[in-house]
């Protein structure tokens, strides 16, 4: 039908409904692709067009998996692979946002494709991916030598971090894998992976970091708090347990004010995570603040 249309000169393959779709982006966002290349084949036909959201043909391939429709539209000269949107989005950020890794690995593997561009608010495909948890992709995106796999967004936030402030275990435990993953970096309240995964209480993720020499559990967050003291104060009983099983951490260590993860515990009505603390011979119950009080 579509042929037989097309063959007929008073047809406007190239008309525009009220959503600013075009035949093509139909075709494309549903996945028809014999339509997209006979659509495709057709001089009249524009495989730039953007709909009223800015999406074009491309992105809204990506965004609904369609692979075999990203491969039409990428063998196409005329499209752009590193368009974007209104809000910075461009297909790749469209296909790791949707988790479709065969769609996003064919645009990886088009030289034109910038696998580092960001949107609006500062994500990139990796951090994308990172954040909504999907280690797959995750994987595919660090198996390209071009994406940094170091790049943050507007709150210098790293994909690390946000897997760990996600509790996204498995996409931590990928990003640990590549030897080029900066373990330590702090976001722009001054906070590491670690120092996240354990106020979040990611007991897990918290052990995952503990068991890689390169991370610094020393590294201590707002006003000095430890990890042990914000562990403590946040009432994270399990996070707890993993720190005082870690010879590095010092479980009488206090911040600027002087007071320690038991005094926290104590102060926040933690009873919990008290009990384990004073159940360390380690830990000093007559320690005070700067104050002089417990």
């Amino acid at each position: 039908m579509v042929a037989l249309l097309l063959a007929d000169a008073r047809a406007d393959p190239s008309a525009v409904g009220k959503n600013g779709d075009t035949a093509l982006l139909v075709a494309a966002h549903n996945g028809n692709a014999s339509v997209v290349a006979l659509l495709l084949a057709d001089a009249r036909v524009d495989p730039a067009v953007a709909n009223a959201d800015g999406n074009t043909v491309l992105m809204c391939a990506a965004g609904e998996g369609h692979a075999s429709v990203v491969s039409l539209l990428l063998a196409d000269a005329r499209v752009d692979p590193n368009s974007a949107n209104g809000e910075g989005s461009t297909a790749l950020l469209f296909a790791a946002h949707g988790g479709h890794t065969e769609a996003a690995a064919l645009l990886l593997g088009d030289a034109r494709v910038d696998p580092n561009l960001k949107d609006k608010d500062g994500d990139s495909a990796l951090v994308t991916a990172a954040s909504r948890g999907l280690p797959a992709m995750v994987q595919l995106l660090l198996g390209d030598a071009r994406v940094d796999p170091n790049v943050t967004d507007t709150n210098n936030s790293s994909a690390l971090i946000l897997a760990a402030f996600g509790g996204h275990l498995s996409v931590a435990e990928v990003l640990l894998k590549d030897q080029r993953v900066a373990l330590n970096v702090v976001d722009e309240d001054g906070d590491t992976a670690l120092l996240i995964a354990t106020s979040k209480g990611h007991g897990d993720i918290v052990a995952l970091l503990l068991g890689d020499e390169r991370v610094d559990p020393t590294i201590s967050g707002e006003d000095g708090s430890s990890l042990l003291i914000l562990a403590s104060h946040k009432g994270r009983e399990d996070v707890v347990k993993r720190l005082l099983a870690d010879d590095r951490i010092d479980p009488n260590g206090a911040n600027v004010h002087g007071a320690t993860a038991l005094m926290w515990a104590a102060r926040e009505g933690h009873s919990g995570v008290a009990k384990i603390l004073l159940a360390d011979q380690r830990v000093d119950p007559a320690a005070v603040d700067e104050t002089g009080k417990w």
